[in-house]
């Protein structure tokens, strides 16, 4: 995948992260992108603080965003198809864990802008 390297390209060199969480959705798209994340993130000698996996209709993603920041991810690269992705913008904006979502062209749709309100930004 392109977008893979892509996406620890921007978090890594761009913006200079060195503690990042992956959350990935349970799809065959979201777990061959977390295998791709995992190897474009070891080409950089990075290993994420955190790898956590959803189902795709969740509405929490309470546990899995704890578990990045109590590891202490600067940023959140994901890898999810659906408005999914808004329920983790949306998570962590209740926990106020501010911290940048960076992830596949999934981010652009309609469905996380709609849902995701303010933590999409």
């Amino acid at each position: 995948s392109i977008q893979a390297p892509m996406i620890v390209e921007e978090a890594i060199v761009k913006r200079g992260y060195k503690k990042v969480a992956i959350l990935a959705d349970s799809t065959n798209y979201g777990q061959l992108g977390r295998a791709d994340l995992e190897a474009a993130l070891k080409l950089k000698n990075i290993t994420p603080v955190a790898v956590e996996k959803f189902n795709v209709k969740d509405v929490d993603m309470t546990p899995q965003l704890l578990k990045a920041k109590e590891a202490g991810a600067e940023a959140i690269l994901t890898y999810a198809i659906g408005p999914e992705l808004a329920q983790i913008a949306n998570g962590m904006t209740k926990l106020g864990w501010k911290v940048p979502m960076i992830g596949s062209w999934t981010l652009s749709m309609a469905n996380f802008i709609d849902n995701a309100g303010p933590g999409g930004e």
